[in-house]
């Protein structure tokens, strides 16, 4: 059986959209419209009970195949929204990091920029070890922390995260990390 969207997994993100504006946004690109005209065309088939084609199914799917959404300032397709771990769990976290709640931060096991964002700005120790990978963007906000910042979890960092990283005031635990260019060392030394 083919994989399906699932309307739940989407319906936890879509609940965050106006208490964190980590919604999911969708911006008019080629991928947008080439799914807005196949739908269309599905739409008058069915309301004129007639016959598509199978190229018009194609379309759709390539076009959904491309289409990338903003979650909290951070584009992903279809397929990696679907792929994040324990979403519903990581929503619920971030609901309670934007009311300034930060007790489960340590669960977390995935963040977007703008959680980064209110996680920068908690004065305490950020115990994020649960996170295996960050973006450039991520490291940038997490860097403006102040106080301890864990990590640990992490399996490897691009240059320019460590670049960021490295203007991190406090203790800063990255001993979860097996690989490490020499530039990215260069800049944590």
């Amino acid at each position: 059986m083919p994989e399906t969207i699932n309307e739940n997994r989407f319906k936890d993100i879509q609940e965050l959209t106006k208490e964190t504006g980590t919604g999911l946004e969708l911006s008019k690109t080629p991928a947008t419209e080439k799914v807005a005209k196949g739908l269309a065309v599905l739409n008058v088939a069915i309301d004129h009970d007639t016959s598509i084609t199978p190229n018009d199914l194609v379309a759709i799917e390539e076009g959904l195949a491309t289409v990338k959404l903003d979650m909290g300032g951070e584009q992903f397709s279809i397929q990696e929204l679907k792929d994040i771990p324990d979403l519903k769990m990581n929503v619920e976290i971030w609901k309670e990091i934007v009311n300034g709640n930060f007790n489960n931060v340590r669960k977390l096991t995935f963040i977007t920029p703008k959680i980064a964002e209110h996680l920068a700005k908690h004065r305490g120790n950020l115990y994020l070890q649960g996170l295996s990978s960050i973006s450039d963007t991520i490291a940038e906000h997490l860097a403006k922390h102040q106080g301890n910042l864990d990590l640990g979890g992490l399996s490897s960092i691009s240059d320019t995260s460590a670049e960021h990283l490295a203007k991190h005031q406090g203790y800063l635990n990255l001993g979860g990390l097996s690989s490490i260019s020499e530039t990215a060392a260069e800049h944590l030394a």
